[in-house]
Formats: C-alpha cells, structure tokens, sequence
C-alpha cells in the first residue's frame, strides 16, 4: 500500500507466517498489520517452544517531509534547563516541529512541547534539571496537512558527576554526549560558575579525568564541553557547543543558606570588592526583592526579580561602593532570607 501526503492511505506490514503467536509494537497480534501514521514498527514472533525474537524496527514517514534531526542540546546558560536546537528546513509545507523526552522507560519518547515554524528552532525543556541526570531527546515535525513525521535520531546531554581523590584531588566523570562523532572533551575550571577558563582538553572516547592541581580551601567549579564539527544556524544566531551542568567541589567561597521551603541562595565570593554573584535555588517560580543596606540602615540597592524554578544567577555590580559591611535580603512569595557580605 501507499500513503499519499495529504490525502492519507495506509500499508500493510507483512510477517513469515508459520509462527505460533505475533505482538505487533501496535498491540496487533495477526500476521499482518495495517498502519497510517508515522512511526518505527517492530513485530515479535514466538515458536511452538515459546521461543521469541524480535524484528528491526520499520519506519514509515507518512509526511511528505523528511525526518527532521536534532543538532544540538546542552545547557542554557540562562535558564539552567535544556536547550534543543535543530536547523529548520526552507519550506511552506511545516506547521510547526514538534520536541519528545525520553521517559521512566528506556526509548520510550514523551511529547513536552511544540514551536511554530516561523519561530527560532530553539527550545527549552523547562521541566528538565541537568543536574540531576542526562536527557534524550527527538524532534518530529508537524506538515501542513496535519500529519505527524517519524521522529529523528536521538541526542543525549551530557551529565557530571564530581568526588574527591586522594588528598585534594577532584574526580570528574561524565556521561557521554550522544548525537554526533566530535575528537574531544573541553574541561573547564573556574572559581565562579561566570567565570571558568578552560583547564584541558581529553579524547571524546575518555569520559573521566582528575584534576590534581585544584586551587586549595576554596570553591572550584568544573564544566564539560563538546564542539559540534558542522555547528547549527537555527536562524540568524549560531551556535556550535554543548555543555555539561556546572559542578562545583562544595567547599563555600561566600555565605548561603538552606531556606524552610527548601530553596537555597548563596553569595560569592565574600570577601568581594562590591562585584559578586548571587546564586539561587527555587523550588517553584517566585517574585522576589532583593534589598541591600549599609550598617547604618539605609538602603543601597533595591531590584525587583522574577526567580524561576531551578537554579539561576544574578551578577551584582557595586564596585563604586564604600568599603564596609552590608546585608543582603531576599524576600520571596513564601520566603525570606538575609545574609551579611563585606565589601573590601
């Protein structure tokens, strides 16, 4: 059989018949199965014995568009969730492209969300949490008579994990990145999460590595790093790399603190000279203040903020600021916490 785009039909999947009992991967259980959307189909046949086996998949595109294949996914460094990026083919014939997540169940994809044709081929998996695991993830698209293509090829993120060594050593080890073939792993070090140098570059066949020489007492933080060779252009912006969550070795250069609602802020570094950063975990998204005053009580910085779920940033700037001590005050929808800084 055909399917015509636009116009529907259907195609019969065969399989060698002489078998005692067929499961289709649709449910079916005759010898042939009848399908019309797109998808991978496998059939699995059992003897009289009960021995089982099980085919290849089978695609079919019921679209008249090509499977459409992920280019990159990684970090975003604003966000601090995943980021998806494909490259749009030049068409009228795309809705829109339509993003899958791999689930509890191995190779088994759910739908978390859709963007238009005409928006930037870029998508953030805002229920993702890099810090916890790696995630697979597929693109589909959408045409413009309403039928869904196969998904594409998988790309996994890459997820890392830290412990110390011997002495004052800090092992590094990461899951690989899955996508495309690349030479070699960035490792970068830094004492903020904003300001990391690279530190070395290792095989992509290698996915561990120990640093030897950490500065010593105080907070290190490490990130892994791939270069896509053809790099991606989902519109006028490029991107080529891929990047791990940041991991740090849990020594505190500043101040922070464990919230009753379970949110955490910290501040670093502390001492500073009026730049410093304000790291932040919520547990849900929540309007925030954030207050600084001088010794005497008078305030010296006042911002509003949107603080999203998830960990998140914020870079203060009070370099013109006298030497001195002031507290820095958060206060959320459920929540407050302050904290002293000196500024030298």
């Amino acid at each position: 059989g055909i399917i015509t785009a636009c116009a529907g039909g259907s195609v019969t999947l065969d399989a060698p018949l002489g078998y005692a009992s067929y499961l289709w991967s649709t449910g079916g259980t005759g010898t042939s199965e009848i399908v019309t959307t797109s998808g991978n189909y496998t059939v699995q046949v059992t003897n009289g014995n009960g021995c089982s086996s099980i085919s290849s998949p089978y695609l079919i595109n019921a679209s008249f568009m090509a499977v459409q294949e992920i280019c990159l996914v990684g970090l975003d460094s604003v966000t601090n969730n995943n980021r998806i990026i494909w490259e749009k083919p030049v068409t009228t014939g795309i809705d829109s492209f339509f993003v899958y997540k791999q689930g509890a169940s191995a190779n088994v994809y759910d739908k978390i969300g859709a963007t238009l044709y005409l928006d930037t081929a870029v998508f953030i998996d805002q229920n993702s949490n890099p810090t916890v695991q790696a995630y697979k993830y597929k693109v589909s698209i959408l045409d413009t008579c309403g039928t869904e293509t196969a998904l594409g090829n998988f790309h996994k993120t890459i997820h890392l994990t830290i412990n110390q060594g011997v002495g004052q050593t800090w092992n590094l080890i990461w899951s690989h990145y899955e996508g495309f073939t690349f030479p070699s792993y960035n490792i970068y070090r830094g004492a903020t999460p904003g300001n990391m140098t690279l530190l070395t570059t290792i095989a992509s066949n290698l996915n561990s590595y120990t640093d030897l020489s950490p500065p010593g007492g105080v907070a290190v933080y490490y990130q892994i790093e791939v270069i896509s060779p053809a790099g991606c252009s989902p519109a006028k912006s490029a991107y080529d790399n891929s990047r791990s969550n940041i991991i740090d070795n849990g020594v505190t250069n500043g101040v922070s603190e464990n919230l009753s609602n379970g949110s955490r802020f910290e501040i670093y570094p502390n001492p500073n000279n009026g730049q410093f950063v304000l790291s932040m975990f919520s547990v849900f998204d929540s309007r925030a203040t954030i207050e600084i005053t001088n010794s005497l009580g008078q305030i010296v910085l006042y911002e509003q903020r949107q603080l999203k779920q998830g960990n998140q940033t914020h870079t203060i700037d009070m370099a013109n600021i006298e030497s001195g001590i002031y507290f820095v005050t958060i206060n959320g929808d459920s929540f407050q916490a302050s904290n002293k800084i000196i500024i030298k």
